[in-house]
C-alpha cells in the first residue's frame, strides 16, 4: 500500500472518530474518546499514533468552528 493510500485511510478514520465523539460536547472528552479508540483498535507506532491524534484534533476543531 502506498503512503498516499495509508494517509487517506488514517484521515478517514480520524474524521470518523472525531465525528463520533462530538456528542460528548467537550473538547477534552472528545479527544479522550478518539485516543481510547485509537489505542484499542489500532496497533500504531508512536509516530503514527501522534499523527492520528493530531488528525482527530484538527477535525474536531474544524467541525466545532465550522471551518471546513
Amino acid at each position: 500500500m502506498g503512503v498516499m493510500m495509508i494517509e487517506t485511510i488514517y484521515r478517514g478514520m480520524a474524521r470518523m472518530l472525531a465525528e463520533n465523539s462530538l456528542h460528548l460536547a467537550e473538547p477534552r472528552k472528545e479527544l479522550d474518546y478518539c485516543i481510547k479508540h485509537i489505542d484499542d483498535a489500532l496497533q500504531l507506532s508512536s509516530h503514527e499514533r501522534k499523527c492520528m491524534i493530531q488528525l482527530c484534533c484538527e477535525h474536531i476543531n474544524r467541525v466545532r468552528y465550522n471551518d471546513e
